[in-house]
């Protein structure tokens, strides 16, 4: 059985603000990543990107998880561009 490790890397941080984004990894494997900013008492996700290989397994919902569980009683919101697939 594969085991789900989470590891938060904050990019920039501040008095009242947060860059920072939460990596799976399975066996070792880096396989999703969902990045966000924490401000007051708003997190506000960019991105959540998994493997196609290794979706449709619950570890989007993970992540998602461990972010409210890390940051408890916060709202949540996304960011425009998070929403859907841009052209480009």
């Amino acid at each position: 059985m594969a085991v789900l490790q989470i590891q938060e890397r904050v990019r920039a941080s501040c008095s009242d603000r947060i860059e920072a984004a939460f990596y799976a990894s399975v066996n070792n494997e880096q396989v999703a990543a969902l990045d966000f900013v924490k401000s007051d008492q708003v997190l506000c996700i960019n991105m959540v990107f998994v493997k196609p290989q290794f979706r449709r397994r619950g570890i989007g919902s993970a992540l998602l998880r461990h972010l409210m569980m890390r940051y408890p009683g916060m709202t949540l919101t996304c960011s425009s561009h998070s929403l859907g697939k841009r052209d480009v």
